[in-house]
């Protein structure tokens, strides 16, 4: 989806650019929709059991290291409520955050923000 965001972002910057009105609604639709879909990647991408990045370092643990990893699955969700609740988990995500948006961002043609 961010991927995407950014192709509509980059055509409608390389065709009729950013004037304001309706392409700066657009504009700014495309950056929201970049932005929060590499929130949803980067966060999904943790590697906390019950999430798919949880699930990516299961496979790539030796068996028997990925079997104790895999145990902690039930206990994931309130891993994830903890790490929101103190305040940790925007300063583990911002910095992947930071890249991965100016990366879509740097291919839509516009630097940074």
């Amino acid at each position: 989806m961010a991927a995407g965001w950014t192709l509509i972002w980059a055509a409608l910057n390389g065709t009729v650019g950013v004037r304001g009105g309706l392409t700066l609604w657009v504009a700014s639709m495309c950056q929201i929709g970049v932005f929060f879909n590499v929130i949803l990647a980067v966060f999904n991408l943790l590697p906390i059991p019950p999430l798919d990045g949880g699930r990516v370092l299961t496979g790539l643990l030796p068996p028997a290291m990925a079997r104790s990893f895999s145990r902690i699955e039930p206990f994931g969700v309130m891993v994830v409520l903890l790490l929101l609740v103190s305040g940790l988990l925007w300063p583990i995500m911002s910095p992947v955050l930071i890249w991965v948006n100016d990366f879509f961002v740097s291919f839509a043609g516009l630097g940074r923000r």
